[in-house]
């Protein structure tokens, strides 16, 4: 009878000992999970910070009503009918039609063909100007200085300088492709020519505009593909002087970064 009551007894022990070690287990798996939890609650906040940053160095853009545009449009409407009731209007179509003649069949013609001519060639080299907005003091010291680093007002404006040049190669290029009597092209650009127009110029995004690719920064000086090259582009891309367009070009992403103009001009 005693041995039967000694051995639930040591039963009931062991099992209570194997609780017990199940329990401590839990509890040192548990504290391993700590750290992790710690560290994930720091990345956390950390992330919340530069959230922050960005938030409170964004530019202010309103959102643009349906009424603002209506308003905008009868402003518009009536600062023309003005131009025409002052006789502005009439006074441009009297210089615009200045040295002009009407031919044989009653059309106007230019009295001097090389003057005629003179006006599309100076429309051409408008639309071949590449957008070279610099940064200024003020601007980039709004930037949060996780972004910007130690670049300098000197570094960004090569940068731009940099990017505009190479902006202004492609831009040269796709047009002398365009034009296959052009003469200014060797027989290399010509084929880089119509690899820009043909794979990237026409782009939804890139079409219209100046744009330089990922791979024109490999030979660059001010603007490498480096850390501080990451960095100016950053900031470029922050401050609203350039967009990045990501193509597929023969089954291939190519990233392709468009200069944009001042926002009078877009």
């Amino acid at each position: 009878m005693y041995d039967q009551e000694l051995a639930g007894l040591e039963l009931s022990v062991r099992t209570l000992e194997q609780h017990v070690r199940d329990l401590r287990a839990a509890i040192s798996k548990e504290n391993a999970t700590i750290p992790k939890a710690l560290a994930l609650l720091s990345a956390c906040e950390k992330q919340e910070r530069n959230l922050q940053h960005i938030a409170s160095n964004m530019p202010q853009c309103p959102a643009v009503t349906r009424e603002d545009c209506h308003n905008r449009d009868q402003q518009r409407s009536t600062s023309v009918s003005a131009s025409v009731v002052g006789g502005s209007l009439g006074g441009d179509l009297r210089s615009s039609t200045h040295g002009l003649h009407r031919g044989p069949s009653g059309q106007l013609a230019p009295s001097n063909p090389a003057a005629g001519s003179a006006a599309p060639a100076d429309l051409v080299r408008k639309k071949k100007e590449v957008p070279r907005r610099y940064v200024t003091e003020g601007e980039l010291a709004g930037v949060a200085s996780y972004m910007k680093g130690r670049l300098t007002v000197e570094k960004v404006k090569a940068a731009v300088d940099e990017v505009a040049s190479h902006a202004e190669t492609n831009w040269r290029l796709v047009h002398g492709a365009k034009n296959a009597n052009s003469k200014g092209l060797t027989a290399a650009e010509r084929k880089r020519g119509n690899e820009l127009l043909h794979g990237v110029a026409n782009k939804e995004g890139v079409k219209g505009q100046h744009f330089f690719l990922e791979s024109d920064l490999k030979d660059g000086t001010a603007l490498k593909l480096d850390k501080t090259g990451k960095s100016l582009l950053t900031v470029l891309r922050h401050l609203g002087r350039l967009t990045e367009v990501r193509c597929s070009v023969e089954g291939m992403t190519v990233v392709v970064f468009v200069l944009l103009p001042p926002p009078g001009q877009l």
